[in-house]
């Protein structure tokens, strides 16, 4: 049986970027290289936070989605968005 599971995020951008029509110019490609570091950036946030205080990445992940309250949490997840956004 064939695996029909979705592809990754990556590699639906790379999809997405490919098949659009993107300019060929230097902007272009630094606009589709910009949009592919961010979502990097972002991909292990929760497990980067969960190993740095210590706790499981799924607990981190239910605090981001308000399921769970943490202040020492969220404050961490606030905390590394702004770390992201400053590089």
């Amino acid at each position: 049986m064939t695996d029909k599971r979705p592809p990754g995020m990556l590699s639906f951008l790379r999809l997405v970027l490919q098949s659009r029509a993107m300019p060929t110019s230097k902007r272009g490609d630094k606009e589709a290289q910009h949009l592919l570091k961010k979502y990097l950036l972002h991909a292990g946030l929760y497990a980067r936070v969960a190993r740095r205080l210590g706790v499981d990445a799924s607990y981190v992940s239910r605090v981001a989605k308000g399921e769970r309250m943490s202040q020492r949490i969220l404050a961490a997840l606030v905390a590394e968005l702004r770390r992201i956004e400053h590089l």
